[in-house]
């Protein structure tokens, strides 16, 4: 039986349709540097302001439980969850520090809320206690709550800032690196293929054109 018409043309098609492995994995890391690269920028405006402001965000109106909460202030991160527990018979608190980071868990027969609706804040105002031990922040009412569990994660700006700058520095780092070992090595400067006794001026694993030995 003979070849279908077009059967060359065919298979060309399909044998292009399947994407090599360097290709896919090129892919990925781009996606990842595109992604981290932004959240990196961000993170150093943010912890720049938290030096000048206090950067909040919430989810809901902080007296509505459960609640989740993000405040900016002071080269600090800090994450906290709050929600109604059954009755609490006294003040407990469990905690976790290591150097700036900290865990912990505060159990409140009482605990005071600011009255300030959901969305993101930024206040220049700075929280202080008037001669009555009363709490005051930019003229907002607090609102007291009881039986209340809050959990609250405090991260250092500088660590979330080396974490999303890992990947893409070592990548801006790695491709000079991995370009001139190839180059070295007579390997595809795109996909690492050995090119020894190569003539053609073209990689046979994916295409790129390259200089002729």
């Amino acid at each position: 039986m003979g070849h279908p018409p077009y059967g060359s043309k065919l298979q060309f098609i399909e044998s292009d349709s399947r994407m090599p492995r360097f290709a896919i994995t090129q892919m990925v890391r781009k996606v990842i540097i595109v992604i981290l690269l932004p959240a990196t920028i961000a993170t150093l405006v943010l912890w720049v302001g938290s030096y000048w402001n206090t950067i909040l965000w919430r989810n809901k109106h902080h007296t509505q439980l459960p609640n989740f909460s993000v405040v900016f202030d002071k080269g600090i991160c800090s994450f906290a969850w709050s929600r109604h527990v059954d009755k609490v018979t006294c003040d407990t608190v469990r905690s976790r520090v290591l150097g700036s980071f900290k865990v912990y868990t505060l159990l409140s027969r009482e605990a005071a809320f600011l009255d300030e609706p959901a969305g993101f804040r930024i206040r220049r105002e700075k929280l202080f206690f008037d001669e009555n031990g009363r709490a005051h922040w930019g003229g907002l009412n607090f609102v007291w709550l009881s039986n209340v569990e809050q959990t609250n994660v405090t991260i250092p700006f500088w660590f979330l800032f080396a974490l999303f700058l890992i990947y893409p520095g070592l990548a801006f780092i790695r491709g000079p690196l991995r370009r001139r070992r190839r180059r070295r090595r007579g390997q595809c400067m795109l996909c690492g293929y050995n090119l020894t006794s190569n003539t053609s001026g073209v990689c046979p694993e994916c295409g790129q054109k390259v200089s002729a030995p």
